[in-house]
């Protein structure tokens, strides 16, 4: 059974913009939807100009450093919300996909990294992880549970108190193994770890769930395949206010 739509969600990193490889690894798999974290207006130039065709509908957001965010879409979709954080970092998008079968909603996150404004990256390990608690858990009233919803980006951990906070709500991870999704050599060593996840909620499930080994960014890109169940609105829009959500070593960015 093939599946309804294919998602990826991918860090592209933002020193990186134009990498070849970086930016082939970005439709590599031909997905329907590919959100991006730490865009930049030059990867924003590079992107269309390499996908303008398979995917005509695009948009980013423009934020100082590694706080760009983008989405490549071969199908039409509408902002609902720019959420901005209240930890201070990273903006999150909230996005209604029309696709062929209905609509999905789509909830892209960057939480903040384990940086510390006062004592860096060692204090930051020990002190950040609430705050991407509080991240999540300010973001995910604003999720419509009439729709299938899919929560999916750079968590900037493997498991702690925001995924906890997501799945406590009834979202699920596609990855269950936890294989890792960001690597960074330091004197020879290449550490790992699952940073990055792809939940969900509504009607959906998931048929394939890989971790490609591509690109050059400290990120890899997760590649997702979705039935859905259940099909939501075909008119991506927002009438109403939202609703809360459904119940039932260095570093990475």
């Amino acid at each position: 059974m093939p599946p309804d739509f294919l998602l990826k969600t991918y860090n592209v990193n933002f020193g990186l913009a134009g990498d070849p490889d970086t930016l082939a690894a970005v439709g590599a798999g031909a997905p329907d939807l590919v959100l991006l974290q730490e865009t930049t207006p030059e990867w924003e130039q590079a992107l269309r100009a390499a996908y303008g065709a398979a995917y005509p509908h695009q948009d980013f957001i423009e934020e100082p450093g590694a706080g760009g965010l983008g989405v490549l879409s071969r199908h039409p979709f509408v902002t609902d919300e720019i959420l901005v954080s209240p930890a201070g970092w990273f903006p999150a998008w909230l996005l209604t996909v029309r696709t062929p079968t209905g609509a999905v909603q789509v909830l892209q996150v960057h939480l903040k990294p384990p940086y510390a404004e006062r004592g860096g990256w060692f204090v930051g390990y020990w002190s950040t992880p609430r705050e991407r608690r509080l991240e999540i858990e300010a973001y995910l009233p604003y999720l419509d549970p009439a729709l299938p919803t899919v929560v999916c980006g750079d968590f900037n951990e493997r498991g702690g108190p925001a995924l906890d906070a997501a799945l406590a709500v009834g979202l699920r991870d596609a990855l269950p193994r936890g294989e890792d999704t960001w690597r960074w050599r330091v004197a020879g060593i290449e550490l790992e770890a699952p940073l990055d996840h792809v939940l969900y909620f509504g009607g959906l499930r998931p048929l394939s769930a890989e971790v490609q080994l591509l690109g050059r960014s400290d990120h890899l890109p997760v590649l997702v395949g979705f039935a859905l169940e259940q099909g939501g609105t075909t008119t991506p829009t927002r009438e109403t206010p939202p609703p809360a959500a459904p119940t039932a070593p260095p570093p990475p960015r």
